[in-house]
């Protein structure tokens, strides 16, 4: 807690700043969806009729309202939502509001840019594919190629100045790392048709494109910052990747014992809880009295496979090591990032070469990981090498089974965890020895790692920041009755001791101790000038 204190002492103050011009356009543009709009169609999501967009953005709570935050989840057998889906004029739209906390009603929701609005609002931020739309778009105007791919312009004409300067920002970063020829927003249709016959045999459905943009030398799968999962998937997707490392390796479940018994542990028990509560609804379930006998087996069910959840991710943990599956676990990944094996030759585009991780707000790309050994899509043959990044990914990365939830319907998934300690830093200045890693890392590698807070906290602590664990599981140990105190200082004393060590090296480095030592609490040196003292500017980097 008192390292959060310094920490926050030494990052800059962060500001924002919004042009009154933007200002004003937004003001201007906000307008709320009437009943009309319900039955136009939207040319930018591909002649979709609003009211299908409408019913799948509402039952999944990304409805945004006209003060600009969120509306709450609908539920699929709402009445009012029900009386839209069946609704074939606006006349029969009734006024109602919906079943929800709070309700709201129609001209409640902001008619954003997923309903035709003309430009970005507090209400209308760009979505995953808007962003891959963006950011292709100012690529090809930096490489001068600005007609390459029209559909990409035209969506992101709809959306304001702020959000295409961060696309620039990204796209300048994406030519830093090597693309240069024009690029194109994949905007393939998921389904079983891209799907390979392996696939499909192995018990895989979800045909969803891992590729997101392409270039003739790059398929990118792109990913916004702040995601934890490398991948998640249900019983059929785990299981056929599972098969597609093991035909990687030249070897079959009959041939890797130990891994033929995970794989049957998951084919036999991963299961799905058919109810619209959430993990952390059945959880409260648990402490309420005179259940309902619904009740009562949808807790038992939740129980029987939190603990087979918990003994599977025991074993996971014995048998899948990198010291006894090396290869296993690099194949897995590769899979996981690519889909090399997973899509049919005829949609050879939707395999990943390389994924990028960008950041929005600062218009960057964070992180970058080479899936073939260059990142490019002619590695993307039988026969392939995995390269150093995935191999690192493979050697750090958490697999893991937990529950993954949304609305309602929880069901048993495999993850593979990721966090930012995973990859090494890369510093800009120099290339001397250095830390591997960050004050930030040491913090959220000691706490991923205690076993106390992964067994309170069970899969949200993949879904936190390092101070967001702290601060629940310090909640939840109250509640338990259980000495926070003696916790907390069990976690610094880790962290602390590990602190040192780092301290120890880095005052070892002479003249380059000090911008190490920026580097170490999270700090970027964007300018240096050397004179009597040290005279620089800097920013905060994550």
């Amino acid at each position: 807690m008192s390292i959060q204190k310094y920490v926050h002492q030494v990052r800059p103050i962060q500001e924002g700043f919004l042009e009154p011009a933007i200002k004003i356009q937004k003001f201007l543009s906000e307008s709320t969806l009437g009943k009309g709009d319900i039955f136009k169609t939207t040319p930018r999501k591909g002649g979709t009729l609003n009211k299908d967009i409408f019913v799948s953005l509402a039952i999944k709570g990304e409805l945004s309202g006209t003060d600009g935050k969120s509306l709450p989840k609908v539920k699929s057998d709402d009445p009012f939502l029900v009386s839209i889906k069946n609704a074939k004029t606006k006349e029969e739209i009734p006024n109602e509001k919906f079943n929800t906390s709070p309700p709201f009603k129609l001209s409640d929701v902001a008619k954003t840019v997923d309903f035709g609005g003309q430009s970005a609002t507090a209400t209308g931020k760009p979505k995953g594919a808007d962003w891959e739309d963006i950011i292709t778009s100012e690529y090809n105007k930096l490489i001068n190629k600005p007609d390459h791919d029209s559909n990409a312009n035209e969506s992101a004409k709809s959306f304001g100045p702020e959000y295409l300067k961060a696309g620039e920002g990204i796209a300048k970063d994406l030519l830093n790392l090597g693309l240069s020829q024009p690029m194109t927003q994949f905007g393939a249709s998921g389904g079983k048709k891209n799907l390979s016959s392996f696939w499909i045999e192995s018990g895989g459905k979800d045909g969803t494109p891992k590729t997101d943009m392409y270039t003739s030398n790059y398929n990118i799968s792109l990913k916004k910052k702040g995601g934890s999962q490398l991948a998640s998937g249900m019983a059929g997707e785990t299981l056929a990747t599972f098969n597609a490392a093991l035909q990687y390796m030249g070897t079959t479940r009959e041939g890797e014992k130990e891994i033929s018994d995970i794989m049957d542990k998951i084919e036999n028990n991963f299961t799905k809880l058919l109810t619209d509560n959430t993990v952390d609804k059945i959880r409260q379930l648990e402490k309420k009295k005179n259940l309902s006998p619904a009740e009562k087996k949808l807790v038992g069910d939740y129980v029987t496979t939190e603990e087979f959840h918990k003994k599977l991710n025991e074993q996971i943990a014995k048998d899948l090591t990198m010291e006894k599956q090396p290869a296993f676990r690099e194949w897995f990944v590769y899979e996981a990032m690519s889909g090399y094996r997973k899509f049919n030759s005829g949609i050879s585009l939707a395999r990943a070469s390389i994924c990028v991780e960008f950041d929005d707000k600062k218009g960057k790309v964070s992180k970058s990981y080479n899936v073939t050994p260059e990142g490019k899509s002619s590695g993307l043959t039988e026969g392939a090498s995995v390269s150093s990044d995935v191999k690192n990914i493979a050697s750090k990365v958490k697999i893991y089974a937990s529950w993954k939830t949304g609305s309602g319907n929880p069901y048993s998934a495999l993850r593979l965890g990721m966090s930012d300690y995973y990859t090494p830093m890369k510093f800009s200045f120099f290339n001397s020895p250095q830390p591997t890693e960050t004050l930030s890392s040491i913090i959220r590698n000691e706490i991923l790692n205690d076993n106390i807070a992964n067994a309170i906290l069970k899969e949200d602590i993949h879904k936190l920041d390092e101070f967001a664990i702290l601060r629940k599981a310090m909640t939840k140990l109250k509640d338990m009755g259980r000495s926070v105190k003696t916790y907390i200082q069990g976690i610094l004393g880790k962290i602390m001791k590990k602190v040192k060590a780092t301290f120890n090296k880095i005052k070892t480095l002479g003249k380059l101790a000090f911008q190490k030592l920026f580097e170490f609490l999270g700090i970027e040196l964007q300018s240096v000038r050397v004179s009597d003292t040290f005279m620089f500017s800097f920013g905060n980097m994550e």
